[in-house]
């Protein structure tokens, strides 16, 4: 007797036809985009610039953010624009500049020098390759385009991410020769000696902390008292409240000798009581009796932890990273972790005996990330070397701290610098 089959229903054809399609969906775009694989950047470029051209498969050829600026040029008011774009990136596919047209945010900086083509000084084709670093590269074509006169290198910064507008126009201003006391819409009183500081101010820093350095500097404060407020939130504050803050650096550079490790806590006081108090001032105050009140504070900021929070948040998209030494028995395991909650905050804390807690309004908003370096060996407890905090405007590490807000150790600075550089993200020089 033959073995009957199983009943085939019509919702299981239905199924089954349209697993079918995607199939051959799939197979049909994996074709497409195989064809092109053979196709020179110039024709892809000249394809994604004609409007008139539908086949979709470029935008998988190159970077996404070329395939964004050609997007944001499509209307008929933006030809020249679109024109400007493609210009550059086949004047540096031309010189070879292939990791520069692979770099997201150099691709955002030359769409952002094609926004302002109407400020060139110079033609686009006499710009020469002088080095093989894609950011050297990207520096040389910024001021080949834009400057007569040196301006600060720290002032790229502004190009290579999508805020910053104002910025961007201080370097087209200054490489025409206009002063920095007369730069529009600059957040901090400009004397002379801030301006002075401000345009020697060290190169690896962004647009924002060079203001908070010249700012610290300009005002008679010395370059460590500069950098140990750029590891604060103040160096993140957007210049909120700016005529309070400006008095708290002149009461700190005028405090005489104390703690410089305690400028971190004493600004996320001062934060806290202002938020609290507008009327706060520090008139009257000495620099012991904040540090005291600081210290109160975050002893009560302790009290609170201990009861918990609620805060949950999404992952920053900064991917996390996990290594392993050794075999067997004498096998350690490292994580960098990102922490996303109030309550994973508070447990980090009272490991690390620092205030990381704080931060979670800021890692709800978007402001932040906290990641954590953990050690795990094979036959002993897992161990916390270190917490990070990450500006996500700058995809920038702005502090790292170890247990007691102290130094990381060589090991955990390591596995930072490799997963940043794996991740993109910048690490200041004072970390």
């Amino acid at each position: 007797m033959a073995k009957k089959g199983k009943h085939i229903t019509r919702e299981d054809r239905k199924n089954t036809a349209d697993k079918i399609a995607v199939w051959e969906k799939s197979i049909e775009a994996s074709l497409k985009k195989s064809n092109l694989k053979g196709v020179s950047f110039e024709k892809k470029i000249r394809g994604l610039a004609d409007r008139s051209n539908n086949n979709t498969a470029w935008t998988d050829t190159v970077n996404g953010e070329i395939f964004s600026g050609f997007f944001q040029f499509r209307d008929n008011k933006d030809k020249k624009k679109r024109t400007v774009f493609t210009e550059l990136l086949l004047h540096l596919d031309q010189k070879n500049c292939g990791k520069l047209l692979d770099n997201d945010a150099c691709i955002i900086g030359l769409i952002h020098m094609t926004t302002n083509h109407n400020k060139f000084i110079r033609e686009i084709e006499t710009w020469e390759k002088s080095s093989h670093n894609p950011l050297k590269q990207f520096s040389s074509l910024l001021r080949h385009l834009f400057c007569a006169y040196p301006v600060p290198e720290f002032l790229d910064s502004a190009w290579l991410e999508s805020e910053g507008k104002e910025q961007r126009n201080w370097l087209t201003a200054m490489g025409v020769g206009i002063s920095i006391r007369k730069l529009n819409h600059v957040p901090i009183n400009m004397t002379k000696k801030v301006a002075h500081a401000f345009g020697k101010a060290p190169s690896n820093l962004t647009v924002s902390e060079a203001l908070r350095w010249a700012q610290v500097v300009g005002k008679g404060g010395d370059e460590r008292l500069a950098n140990f407020i750029l590891r604060s939130r103040l160096s993140r504050n957007e210049f909120v409240n700016e005529k309070f803050w400006d008095g708290a650096i002149l009461f700190m550079i005028n405090a005489g000798m104390f703690d410089y490790e305690k400028i971190a806590e004493i600004i996320d006081f001062l934060i806290a009581q202002r938020t609290i108090n507008r009327a706060y001032s520090l008139k009257g105050r000495t620099i012991p009796s904040i540090i005291r009140g600081s210290d109160a504070w975050h002893n009560d900021q302790e009290n609170m932890r201990q009861r918990g929070g609620k805060l949950i948040w999404t992952s920053s998209n900064i991917a996390e990273a996990y290594y392993d030494e050794g075999k067997d028995e004498k096998q350690v395991s490292y994580s960098i972790l990102e922490l996303r909650s109030t309550k994973e905050l508070l447990i980090e804390g009272r490991k690390m005996n620092h205030c990381v807690a704080t931060y979670a309004s800021s890692c709800y908003r978007k402001k932040s990330a906290i990641f954590s370096i953990r050690k795990k060996p094979a036959l002993s407890n897992e161990e916390t070397l270190a917490t990070l905090e990450i500006s996500l405007q700058g995809r920038r590490i702005v502090q790292a701290k170890a247990r007691y807000n102290k130094t990381i150790n060589n090991k955990a600075l390591t596995l930072m610098k490799s997963w940043a550089k794996k991740e993109n993200l910048q690490i200041p020089s004072w970390i």
